[in-house]
């Protein structure tokens, strides 16, 4: 067995219990049933039991889909959820619980997914609410489209496309419709939607359930992946779906657990264009996030739901479920919109030099120098990603590249290769121009640093370009604020520049001393392995010894599987995507230079409030594109992935959105996010706008003349800028650049934006931004590292590790320590928030705060729900600080990361009505605002007294049997028929025990991967039950109550259908006093006939059924035949383990396992069956055995 995948978890057995406390303690609008473990439904917190006036609509099944089910709970959507067990339906008695809790006079509406388990248990519980005089209806829905009918019994399986019928259903109901007319709106809904599913991995128990795909194939770009799908979708030879060309359609791009945003809105951005070309159907909505997952699985779903007018006003009606998108209804603007010039513009951007026709010498040794620099830097690039990956984040070799690259390109017709000083500035405005981020801005630096000082020199000399290397080193210094043994590129160039002045002052000759001084740069490079980094992202990297240090692992993982096209188009594609999702958003047309989104709602130049910008590099999506809109930002400006976006790109979206009122630009604490916004808003203020920033070291640009850009520098102490530094993992002794920007940036963006959307003047705005930023504190939690698009999957972390204090662009934490619980994880990173050694956020005991907790990219929303479970109850006793508002969700990202950040804001008045204050940015959390409820549970509906009795019901024998603790008080003496039954029960239900593992290999590879597990809560149920409420001298009661055991405790299909074979059996056994075999027989073919009846198989099928028949056939032909009742049962036995083997080579019928390919069926029997066969022979065998204990 492969090694278990690292989670954010405590005990498996309790995710689901501690999943809806998280979720409860973070939406004040939901509470949950107080019926912990058994009875798991969640719902809305201000319908009171048996008033609410209007149609109820519930659904659930299996957990680890989430938010599906529970976070669709909210008015204008659903009225109740409930939850089962890890990928097992929910019991009967917790579906009629939630019906019981919410439903009123006008009925309730059950939707349900097409699998046979929540078939059965919301069905049965649909009769029992009937006979309790609820009026009820029920849909089925099954939306998958992979595979041809017909598929055995089981049908189309129900996937996301249940979520817009959802959406439909509970506008509906909203509106006050009627019963009938809800669940036909439903209905209809079902029928005209289909879904597909794309897997890049399977989930960690592992389809929606983890079972098998229809084909493995090859990776391929996302744009052929969603061609597949869509072709697949609306394949004319199933026939699924009745739409044609000339329809109208409403897309749905949905993650399966862990694919980053970024991937999900890639997909998006091909799906729209590919359905309106290739298609003829107009796309009236998209909705693209995380919606309906398969726990930690990466892939994407998407759904395509024949639209019309009804159901795009019942898509678009309001509603406060916490996980339906935001911002996606309306029609849709165009997408790009052009960008602005500056209104008195310092410099042309676009003006070009003319290389001469003939290069003079000094021409031709200048082109040779920059194109064998930029060539070797090309060549490096591989090793320079790798480097990084170790002690940064992975992308210098990437960011390099692609300045030299536009070097290279740029030199062939703009540099004016006879003017040194003219070609060094305009090396310079190339970098600025394509490489952004730290490097980017600081190469700028350098070349305007040598510019100046060569500008005056016709022809150069060596001394010089040694003068000019000296004054680059120096404005490096002085601006980036590093120098020698900071381990940065000054390392290298320091020495360089030292040895080339020392040759050229010894009289060297000028060659001589450029190689000896590059030869002084390489070992002042090298030398950085021993130093402690005090600069940049790589001051986090610990110094340990020189062989670890030294060492690179020989052997690689993988690329990772991503859901791309091009690696290097992977941010502009997102951003086509996202404003394709949503109506409200733009994008400037500057691609692939300017990545900039926007509100489609705010003109040029005229915006009459204070437009807020914020960004950075891309990775961390949803941030900062997925906060643009009204009450949150006005603008956000990406750069390439893990790079600072460069000063033209900010400048654009400055010109973009501000009006007179001015722009507040809220930049996170990264010494490339501080260099290039500070240096745009220098050049915006010098055209005229109103922008703030503050405590910044700038580069101010004006413009001397038309033809040369000349730059001087300056130190602005202006308060002009909000900066974001949150990061509470490391002593603020640590380096120069202070506490990074995390994920409590989001918080400030969030206060900003209100108080700009409020109407204050920009020197408020900004003061409140600065304010919040000084009230927040950030640790985040890795279980993983992130893998850049296109390069190799970084194996850092060990299988058993985790890394503590990390920031947002994969490099390395401040700590490495082994995996734990998520509660003792959280203990320690409030500590470490909270240390009063760092002080670094002012709160103290008494005090009220918000609670943010954030993913890194791939950790299932589950796993963040625990983690809020255990942060608010911390803060309450540990702390004595008290939760005023909890947001938990992706805001923050760090693109494939697996693990959370913890932020924590101090909280008062105004802050709490800036972050409660309306947005539509898409991705603020909905339904977090609001106080909180002094108690999430409410209590358990008992079954009202006028229910009519379980014999009574058409399904009579299959209706739950309450136990009657008086007469099931256990006999203190039990007969002989008693003990064989109770030895019985023990050797069947401690041999599932046994078999737990192989039956969950086995159903890993034909099923979901849950069967032994689902099987052992029932034996483990069983074998508690029999030791105090068993009467086992009356074989028919025990048997019935062992029904009432699985039925409690296994919940999903199988608990549900060895319920139906008890109360079949029981039927069968009921007012016989002494029971002998053939009354077992009898029994056991009355239980395989209810089986067949209400699950809908038989033999052959691939089930319980073909180990069942065969042991029921035997049986009855080896008793006719008079044989000894002891070797007809194990005869019986060994026929039940033949049919259970023999499943291995049957096409499934029924079940999950009816999706899965005939040749992956044959890897492994029916897990369902073999366990049935399991605790059939154990318990013949143990009859033998007791026959042969007692002979004389």
């Amino acid at each position: 067995m492969a090694l278990q995948g690292k989670k954010l978890i405590n005990n498996p057995d309790d995710v689901v219990t501690e999943f809806i406390e998280g979720l409860v303690e973070t939406y004040p609008g939901l509470q949950y049933l107080d019926g912990f473990p058994q009875t798991k439904v969640v719902l809305r917190a201000d319908v009171e039991r048996g008033t609410y006036d209007k149609v109820a609509v519930i659904s659930g099944g299996g957990s680890g889909h989430e938010p599906a089910h529970a976070g669709f709970v909210g008015p204008g959507m659903l009225t109740a959820a409930v939850s089962g067990d890890v990928f097992a339906s929910p019991p009967v008695d917790s579906i009629l619980a939630a019906i019981r809790a919410v439903t009123g006079p006008m009925g309730c509406l059950l939707i349900v997914k097409n699998y046979t388990g929540d078939r059965l248990n919301f069905g049965l519980a649909a009769e029992q609410a009937k006979s309790e005089g609820y009026k009820m209806e029920m849909v089925i829905v099954g939306d998958d489209c992979a595979l041809p009918p017909p598929r055995g019994i089981a049908g189309r399986r129900g996937l996301a496309g249940t979520i817009l019928v959802h959406k439909v259903a509970g506008a509906a109901a909203d509106a006050g419709s009627s019963l009938a007319d809800v669940a036909a709106e439903a209905k209809h809904a079902s029928e005209v939607v289909g879904t597909m599913g794309v897997a890049l991995s399977v989930c960690t128990l592992p389809g929606q359930h983890g079972e098998p795909g229809v084909a493995v194939v090859d990776l391929q770009p996302v744009d052929v992946v969603v061609e597949h799908v869509l072709k697949q979708i609306l394949s004319q030879e199933t026939g699924y779906l009745p739409i044609t060309r000339g329809s109208n359609a409403v897309l749905l791009i949905n993650g399966l657990g862990a694919t980053p945003i970024m991937e999900l809105m890639i997909a998006a951005r091909k799906a729209v264009p590919e359905l309106q070309l290739e298609y003829g159907i107009a796309v009236d909505r998209v909705y693209t996030g995380t919606l309906m997952t398969s726990l930690d699985m990466a892939g994407l779903s998407i759904t395509i739901l024949k639209s019309d007018e009804n159901i795009l006003k019942r898509l678009d009606a309001p509603t406060k479920a916490p996980a339906w998108p935001v911002g996606s209804e309306g029609n849709r603007p165009p997408a790009k919109f052009p960008i602005p010039v500056p209104p008195s513009p310092s410099m042309k951007d676009d003006e070009i030099f003319s290389q001469p026709q003939e290069l003079s010498k000094q021409g031709c040794i200048l082109e040779a120098a920059i194109k064998a620099s930029a060539t070797e830097i090309i060549n490096i690039k591989d090793s320079l990603n790798e480097w990084d990956s170790k002690v940064g984040d992975g992308d210098c070799g990437t960011t390099m590249y692609r300045g030299a690259t536009a070097i290279l390109e740029d030199m062939k017709n703009r540099y004016p290769m006879n003017d040194a000083a003219g070609t060094i500035n305009e090396i310079g405005a190339t970098i600025r121009r394509v490489m952004g981020g730290t490097s980017g801005i600081l190469y700028d630096i350098l070349c305007k640093a040598a510019y100046a000082s060569l500008k005056q020199s016709t022809t150069v000399t060596a001394n010089e370009w040694a003068d000019a290397l000296e004054a680059s080193v120096a404005a490096v210094s002085k601006y980036g604020g590093a120098s020698a043994g900071y381990r940065t590129m000054l390392d290298a160039l320091i020495p360089a520049s030292t040895v080339l002045k020392q040759r050229l002052k010894a009289g060297d000759d000028p060659v001589t001393a450029f190689i000896a001084s590059s030869e002084a740069a390489s070992a002042g490079a090298e030398s950085t392995k021993q130093m402690q980094a005090k600069y940049p992202t790589a001051f986090l990297l610990p110094v340990t010894s020189p062989a670890t240090r030294l060492r690179f692992r020989a052997h690689m993982a993988a690329r990772g599987k991503k859901l791309i096209n091009d690696p290097n188009d992977v941010v502009t594609q997102f951003i086509e995507g996202l404003v394709e999702t949503y109506p409200g958003l733009q994008y400037l047309d500057g691609f692939p230079e300017i990545k900039v989104v926007l509100r489609s709602d705010v003109a040029v130049g005229t915006y009459d409030k204070v437009a807020v910008i914020c960004g950075g590099g891309s990775g961390h999506e949803p941030a900062h594109g997925g906060f643009v809109g009204q009450g949150m930002l006005t603008a956000a400006v990406s750069g390439d992935v893990f790079t600072s976006p460069p000063v033209n790109s900010i400048l654009a979206a400055i010109r973009a959105v501000t009006g007179p009122k001015g722009c507040l630009l809220v930049v996170t604490n990264y010494t490339g996010d501080r260099l290039n916004f500070g240096l745009a808003a220098e050049e915006a203020k010098s055209e005229g706008y109103k922008v703030e920033v503050s405590h910044v070291l700038c580069l101010l640009s004006i413009n001397l003349d038309k033809k040369w850009r000349m730059y001087f520098y300056g130190y602005v102490q202006q308060h002009q800028m909000a900066i974001v530094g949150d990061d509470c993992a490391l002593p603020q002794t640590q380096g120069i650049v202070g506490r990074r920007g995390l994920a409590g940036t989001i918080l400030v963006n969030k206060v900003a934006g209100a108080a700009a959307d409020a109407g204050l003047p920009l020197e408020e705005v900004a003061e409140q931004a600065r304010h919040a930023s000084e009230l927040v504190g950030t640790v985040g939690v890795a279980l993983s590292v992130c893998t850049l698009p296109g390069q190799e999957t970084s194996n850092r972390l060990g299988s058993e590790q985790i890394e503590l204090g990390l920031g947002i662009h994969g490099e390395p934490g401040a700590a490495v320590t082994e995996l734990q619980p998520v509660d003792v994880v959280v203990t320690r990173v409030l500590k470490q928030i909270f240390s009063p050694e760092t002080q670094y956020v002012p709160i103290t005991r008494g005090d009220r705060v918000i609670l943010l907790i954030n993913g890194l990219g791939a950790t299932p929303i589950m796993e963040l729900m625990i983690a809020t479970r255990k942060a608010v109850r911390e803060l309450q006793l540990e702390y004595g600080i008290d939760t005023d508002r909890v947001y938990t969700g992706s805001f923050m990202t760090s693109l494939d990361m697996q693990g959370f950040s913890i932020s924590i804001m101090k909280s008062h008045t105004t802050i709490l009505q800036c972050l409660d204050a309306s947005t539509k940015a898409p991705y603020w959390p909905a339904g977090a605002d609001g106080d909180r409820q002094k108690t999430a549970k409410i209590a358990v509906p008992a079954s009202p007294s006028c229910a009519m009795k379980s014999d009574k019901l058409i399904l009579s024998y299959l209706c739950s049997f309450s136990v009657n603790w008086q007469m099931l008080q256990q006999s203190r003496e039990l007969t002989k028929q008693g003990c064989i039954l109770e030895a019985s029960i023990e050797a069947g239900a401690k041999e599932i025990i046994r078999i737990k593992d192989s039956l969950n290999e086995w159903d890993s590879k034909v099923g979901d991967g849950d069967c032994g597990t689902t099987m052992y809560r029932g034996a483990v149920g069983i074998l508690d039950d029999m030791k105090k409420c068993y009467p086992m001298n009356d074989a028919a009661e025990t048997v019935n109550e062992i029904g009432a055991t699985v039925r409690r405790v296994m919940g999903g299909t199988t608990g549900i259908l060895y319920d139906i074979l008890c109360k079949a059996a029981y039927a069968s056994l009921k007012g016989i006093k002494t029971v002998e075999a053939k009354h077992w027989a009898n029994a056991l073919q009355a239980s395989i006939g209810a089986i067949s009846k209400y699950g809908g198989a038989h033999v052959g099928y691939r089930t319980m059924l073909d180990a069942l028949i065969p042991a029921s056939t035997i049986l009855r032909e080896r008793l006719e035949a008079g044989d000894d009742p002891l070797d007809a049962f194990v005869v019986s036995s060994e026929a039940a383990m033949t049919g259970a083997e023999s499943t291995r080579h049957m096409q499934a019928q029924a079940g999950r396992s009816s999706y899965i390919a005939a040749d992956k069926l044959a890897s492994a029997p029916d897990p369902g069956a073999m366990a049935a066969a399991a605790w059939y022979r154990a318990a013949a065998l143990s009859l033998k055995s007791m026959s042969c204990r007692s002979k004389p």
